[in-house]
């Protein structure tokens, strides 16, 4: 692979597509992961939830395995493209050059992992607090609970992390 040329002083650098494209298809596919990972558990746990009233009946099944290999694609795709497009751009948009991707895909394989503990520990926690209260729908209760978290949780993270790359970017010199 030939290097691109060190941009002269002064003079700002192209954005780099490639880079910033190869980051959003990143982010899908680590967020189609974590969805899937996230899915299989909560599938398990009440399968009723991927179900109608919930959700609509888009594939014709009653197994938990399949419905969060399904529904862990079809509920996570977008926010990759959304959180890993945002992201990305912040990090070409402007003048200062961009921060190594690397970088940013291994923020985001640490951060992924680790909301997703912390997912299991809200589905369990709200599980048996409801089940101690008497609730007939404990389990439905803490799998909605437990998407709502994760969703909530990566927004934040998306956020925090786009302008933490303006911030950094903007700190470093020419």
């Amino acid at each position: 692979m030939r290097k691109a040329a060190a941009p002269k002083t002064g003079v700002p650098s192209e954005p780099d597509w490639r880079g910033f494209l190869g980051f959003v298809l990143f982010v899908i596919g680590v967020s189609v992961v974590y969805g899937i990972c996230h899915d299989l558990v909560t599938a398990s746990v009440n399968k009723a939830y991927f179900l109608p009233p919930i959700h609509p009946i888009i594939i014709n099944t009653n197994s938990p395995v399949v419905l969060a290999l399904f529904w862990g694609v079809i509920a996570t795709w977008w926010a990759g493209l959304i959180f890993g497009g945002i992201i990305g751009y912040a990090n070409i948009a402007g003048p200062k050059p961009s921060l190594p991707w690397r970088q940013l895909k291994r923020q985001i394989a640490i951060i992924l992992p680790a909301i997703w503990v912390t997912a299991m520990i809200v589905l369990a926690g709200i599980y048996l607090y409801y089940r101690k209260q008497g609730e007939d729908d404990a389990r439905i209760i803490a799998v909605a609970t437990t998407h709502n978290w994760s969703y909530l949780l990566t927004t934040i993270y998306a956020i925090f992390m786009t302008f933490q790359v303006r911030q950094k970017r903007k700190n470093q010199k020419k």
